[in-house]
Formats: C-alpha cells, structure tokens, sequence
C-alpha cells in the first residue's frame, strides 16, 4: 500500500514538473516569438531540400512587400526546384553543423521593385534547415556609389587641376621666353649703341634703356621663378662654395645705387661660421638681393645691413641665420600678414612710388622653405624693417676656387680676349650679329655657323680657342652637334659654351654629358659674355665642368612685333647700308623657297615640315621688323604645332597675301643691292 502511495505521489511530481517545465518552454517562445518580431532586421528559416520558407518575422514580410506570412511564403517559394527565387539552398548543401556564410544578393520584392539585401545563413543541430538573417542595404549601396562617384570625380577634378596648374605654368614660361627675346635685341644693341656715341645725353638715355630692361627682365625672371615653384620644377643645385665671399659679392651688387643714395653699408659675418658650406649659392644669392634690394629701393637714408650667424650645429649639419636691416619706411602693422604673397606690397602707392610687383619677397619666402628653413621679419613704420631667414647647410672641406672640378662660380679674369677664334654656332640672327659685335669689339676672329652641321664643317676646317653654341637649333641642335665635335680629336680641349633662352627646367647632366662646359643665359649680356668666354680661354679643359644655375634648354618661337621700318633695322646694323639690304634682300628671297615648302608640306600633310617653315619665316620677319607677316606666321606654326588642321588654309591664304604685300613694298621703297 505504501508502495503504490509512493508511486502516485512520485507521478504527481513528476507531473506537476512536466507541467512547469510546459509553461516554461511556452514562455521561452512566446518571449522568442516577440524578440523574432521585435527584431529590426528580417529572420527567417527555409528548408535545406525544397527552399520553401518556413518561417519568417514581420521584418521579412514586410521587406518583401508581403502581406502576411503566406503570401511571404508563397512569393519566396520556388515554381520548380530549378528556379529559386530567393536563396538557393543547393549551394549550401555542403555546409556543416554550425557553419555560417555571409554574401550579398540582388533581390525582388512582391510588387517587382529590386533592392540589395546582406544574407547571413547558418545550420544549427544537424536540423534539416537553415537559419538565416536579411537587411536591405540598398541605402548603403547607393551611398557607396555616390562615394564612388565622388572619389573619381574628385580624382578628374584633382588631374583637372594639375593640368590647368600645368598649362598656367606652361604659359608663363612660353611668354616670358616670348618677351625675353626681343629683350635679347633691345640689350645687346643698346649697348652697342652706348659704345659707339659721344654724347653724355645719348649715354643718359641709352642707360635709361638699360635699366628698364634689367627691371622688366628681373620681373620675368620673377614669374619663371614663380611657375617653376608652383609646378613643383624647382630644384636645388647643391654645390660647395664660401660663404663668406658670397656675402661680399652679393653686397658688391647694390654698392654703387647705395652710394649714390648716401646710405652706409655693412657686411656682419660671424666666425663660428664654417670658411666653406654646401648649398645652393645661386639661389641664396637671390634671395638676398631680393631682400636687399627692397631695402634699397624703401631706404632714402641711413644704412643697410647684412648679416650671417651660425644659429646652430649638430655634426656636420647646419642651421645659418641671416638678417637684412634698413633704416627705411617699415611695414604697417596691418600688412604684416600679407607681405608674403605675390603681388603685394604695403599699399598701392608704393608701387607707383618706388616700382616692383612685391614678388621678390613670396619667391624669398617659397626658396627659404626648398632650403630647409624659414623667413620672418619684424618692422615699425618710419623706423625700418629687418628681415631674418635661416637655411640648413652642412660644413665643407675648402677647395681651390680656380678648380673646374669643384663646379665654383667664375670670377672675372684678366687675360684679353683679343686674337682668341671664336666660332658662333646661332641659327637666330640677330642674336649672330650681336655676339659678333661684342667679341669683335675686344679683338676677336669670329667666324659663324647657323645650324650644328655648318659648325661641324667649320671645326673640320678651322682651328677654334671657343665655341659659342646655341642649344636648340633646326636640323641638327646644339646637344648633338657638341657631341659630334667632342668626338673629333682636334676638339677635346675646345671649351663649348651654350647658350639658352628658354625658361623651361633643362636636363643640365644631358647638356654636360654633350661636352659643353658652361652656358650663357640669354639675352646675352655683353660683360657677363666676355667674362665668360675669357674665363674659358684661359682655363681650357678637356672634361666639362657643371653648368650655371640659369642653363635650361630653349624651347621654338620669338615674338619681335615691331613694324617694318628700314631706317630703324638700318640702325640696328650699325649703319651698314649694303649689310642690311642684303639681309633683307636675302629673307626676301628665301621666301619662295619656304611658301613652296609649306605648299607641299599642307598637300602632303607633313605638319612637322609645315611647322618648321612657318617657324622660320617667323623667326626672319621677327629679325626685319615685320609685324603682320610674323603674326601670321607665329599663328601657322602654332596651328601646325597643335593640329589645329581646320584652320591651316585659312592662316595659309594670310601668309601668302603678307608675304606679297612685303615683298610689293621692299620692291617699291628699297633700292637695290
């Protein structure tokens, strides 16, 4: 009895605990239910055979634009097992107990709008279906594309950029060699002309031109500097030298204008500096006399001051600090902020008072920070300005300044250059009589070549002490000329001398590769042609030495718009009635030959010979004076050079009618040879 009142009381036990164990599990779904509906993403279970969704929440229903759960299930299902609308599970036969897999898909909703959607799918307890989760990231997706969209837009935009930096650059270089050109011209034959007159007037006023031109030259100059910088083309050319000679030199070059204007100068150098650095003495030289010459220009008395200390040394390594100090007009406080960006100067007026285009002090500022340091300046209006700039360097071991190998600026020599051959390889004319001019004038037999094969034929035939070359040259140009000629045995110890006007970077290793040991910037300029060429008639050397900071190689095109007037090219010839006539009677009849050239050129499309020509005819209408038949020749080449193919016959027909036209009159207004 006993018995079998324990077993019943046990089975009520056991009942009582299979009841609660009831409740429990309906609890545990119905707070999973409401979690499965509460859910912010969709959830749902398909089988693993057939695809058929088994379950799924609110979530899901409504992401597929159902409207309850068996219109879900049978959107989703599959027609045949073949056509899976939704995932198919045929793919996820291999996955093991607890393996999950993540992907995206494009899916479709009821009403047949398409959406992406991230599946996250996993087999749980070898159960006979998968679980899985579903949120539509169609919003992610468009913004990824936007995203996309704009980091290749942005990219475009950035390429845009650099190209229009590119071409303003390109631009600046191309018209400041345009203007430098005729520069050449109007230098070289004021300085003939300032050596052939008596007259204190005349020498006045000739000088007058000279300093215009050395100011609008400083101010191209300027602009190179300044698209070089911007385009990223400036480099450093690192080089040993002593600095303080460099000191003494830079201040040399305002002594006089200082002297003139009563004003004391003072060179500070501290003796912990090293005797010999490292750098890039062209460069510091400029941002010297840029700071130098503002002070110059704003100081009407008192002194200007130069001074170099060694701020600090680690090793070898420097960090040299210098300072330039007027006693001039100052900067008003309410500029102090803006002194350093191009074209800005403390008020309009000084510029109509004292001139310049405030560049001088953003390019100072732009090389101080290529050096390595920084620029700075404190100032009180009335009082005067000091400005201070520091650059790293390194110590030297001195060297022997007259040394080609060191690569050391030359000084001006002593030995004559009269009874020195010098042959002058120049295809642009005016720049032959100029250099002519000035090396006859001190004694020298010239003889000259217009293109690098006639100079070849000249070294094969005469015996040179120097060789002027010009770098770019039709036919053959200077590079390959110098190497040709430094193959010949008679020539090893010939010093060459380029000479360049472009202002794009040039390749200065090719240029020393050739052979040429040094190069003259144009225009040239008669004393720095002379102390050049002097340096080198003393100093020839088989091996070439590094060239000046200003060699860049040229590039095609002048631009000499003047009209044509013969007694004016009369004077530029010095008066030389019979050489200017058969100048200009010779472009004359060089004419026809170049016209059917071009003819022949536009009938057989071979624009490269087109653009030669028409570069030629305008580098001689340039050299006479003729305006319009040298812009209509400029724009031929252009087009030529530009494939601008729709508009050649157009500027052809101009051509031919400027070209009659100046023929017409030479033949009316011009005696005969």
């Amino acid at each position: 009895m006993n018995k079998e009142r324990m077993t019943e009381l046990e089975r009520r036990k056991i009942q009582r605990q299979m009841f609660a164990l009831e409740d429990e599990k309906e609890a545990v779904e119905a707070r999973y239910r409401f979690l499965l509906e509460q859910a912010q993403v969709g959830i749902f279970r398909m089988s693993r055979n057939s695809g058929e969704v088994l379950e799924a929440n609110n979530e899901a229903i409504q992401m597929f634009h159902c409207d309850n759960f068996f219109d879900l299930k049978q959107f989703l299902s599959p027609s045949n097992p073949g056509d899976p609308r939704f995932v198919d599970p045929q793919q996820f036969q291999n996955m093991e107990n607890g393996d999950a897999v993540s992907f995206s898909m494009h899916a479709t909703k009821k009403d047949g709008e398409s959406f992406w959607a991230r599946v996250i799918l996993q087999r749980l307890n070898h159960i006979d279906y998968l679980e899985g989760i579903i949120s539509d990231i169609s919003e992610q997706v468009r913004m990824d594309i936007e995203l996309r969209k704009a980091i290749v837009s942005a990219e475009n935009a950035r390429k845009d950029a650099e190209e229009a930096n590119k071409a303003k650059s390109d631009f600046l270089a191309n018209i400041s060699h345009e203007i430098r050109t005729p520069l050449n011209g109007i230098i070289g034959f004021t300085e003939i002309i300032m050596a052939s007159i008596d007259s204190p007037e005349g020498h006045l006023y000739a000088g007058k031109i000279l300093d215009e031109s050395d100011n609008l030259m400083t101010l191209i100059n300027q602009l190179l500097d300044i698209s070089k910088i911007e385009a990223k083309q400036l480099q450093l050319n690192r080089e040993p030298f002593y600095l303080r000679n460099l000191l003494a030199e830079t201040i040399s070059f305002i002594r006089l204008r200082a002297r003139n204007k009563g004003l004391k100068l003072s060179v500070q150098y501290d003796d912990k500096l090293p005797v010999c650095i490292l750098g890039d003495s062209y460069r510091l030289r400029q941002i010297l006399l840029n700071l130098l010459s503002n002070a110059l220009k704003f100081t009407s008395h008192g002194e200007i001051s130069l001074s170099a200390y060694l701020e600090m040394k680690t090793g070898e390594e420097l960090t040299i600090r210098f300072e330039v100090k007027d006693t001039g007009i100052g900067i008003p406080a309410s500029m102090h902020d803006a002194i350093f960006e191009s074209f800005v100067q403390a008020d309009s007026s000084i510029s109509r008072q004292y001139g310049g285009s405030g560049l001088g002090i953003s390019i100072s500022r732009e090389l101080v920070e290529i050096m390595g340091g920084n620029i700075w300046f404190e100032s009180r209006e009335n009082v005067g300005t000091t400005f201070y700039f520091t650059i790293k360097s390194r110590k030297m071991e001195a060297f022997n300044p007259d040394d080609p190998a060191t690569g050391v600026n030359k000084g001006v020599q002593t030995r004559e250059l009269n009874g020195a051959s010098v042959l002058i390889v120049e295809d642009y004319p005016t720049n032959r009589e100029i250099a002519q001019h000035h090396l006859e004038s001190v004694g020298c037999l010239v003889d000259m070549a217009s293109d690098g094969f006639r100079a070849i034929h000249a070294v094969q035939e005469n015996h040179y002490d120097l060789i002027l070359m010009d770098v770019h040259m039709p036919d053959m140009n200077g590079l390959e000329a110098t190497r040709k000629i430094r193959e010949m045995d008679i020539c090893s110890d010939t010093p060459i001398i380029g000479m360049t006007a472009n202002v794009m970077p040039a390749n200065r290793q090719e240029c020393k590769a050739a052979g040429m040991v040094d190069f003259i910037p144009k225009p040239l300029r008669k004393r720095e042609l002379l102390e050049t060429l002097e340096y080198w008639y003393t100093h020839k050397l088989g091996s070439p030495r590094n060239s000046s900071p200003e060699a860049e190689e040229p590039d095609s095109g002048s631009s000499l718009l003047l009209p044509f007037d013969f007694d004016r090219f009369l004077e530029d010839m010095d008066g030389d009635r019979s050489g200017a006539l058969e100048i200009v009677y010779g472009f004359l009849g060089e004419l026809d030959r170049q016209m059917e050239l071009i003819e022949k050129a536009l009938a057989e499309e071979n624009w490269e010979l087109l653009h030669r020509e028409a570069h030629s005819i305008k580098g001689g209408a340039m050299n006479l004076g003729a305006e319009e038949l040298s812009e209509w020749a400029m724009a031929l080449e252009r087009a030529a050079g530009d494939a601008v193919l729709s508009v050649i016959p157009l500027l052809l027909r101009n051509l031919k009618q400027s070209v009659e036209t100046l023929k017409s009159y030479c033949g009316e207004s011009l005696p005969s040879l």
